[in-house]
């Protein structure tokens, strides 16, 4: 994540914080951000999950590319799915999109859920 924040990073180290614009939307990062991502090792916390996850993301987000989601489907064991949100951005602004999402997060976490409830204590 902290690519996002690349050009901006100066002015939020000297200054502590600074307005950044992601998925169209300007935001106030503080550096307390870029220390907690920096301190994070996401590839060996996604690859130790050893739990099922799903991976969403749209061919037309333009503020997280693709790499990122297959990184993070590439590093997961099973089980895992990738869903493709065509038409959706990165920050899910359209209705529409984000009660589709809802619908498959909730069919996909079903399957899961049922069969935690059905194991023995």
């Amino acid at each position: 994540m902290l690519h996002l924040f690349e050009d901006d990073m100066p002015a939020i180290r000297e200054q502590g914080s600074a307005q950044v614009e992601l998925g169209g939307r300007s935001l106030q990062i503080r550096e307390q951000l870029l220390n907690d991502l920096s301190a994070h090792d996401l590839s060996g916390c996604i690859s130790g999950l050893h739990l099922p996850l799903l991976v969403m993301h749209s061919p037309t987000d333009t503020t997280v590319g693709i790499d990122n989601a297959s990184e993070i489907f590439s590093l997961a064991k099973h089980p895992r799915n990738f869903i493709s949100l065509e038409g959706s951005d990165h920050l899910m602004v359209d209705k529409a999109q984000t009660s589709r999402a809802a619908d498959i997060i909730a069919a996909w976490a079903g399957v899961y859920l049922s069969a935690a409830g059905n194991k023995p204590n």
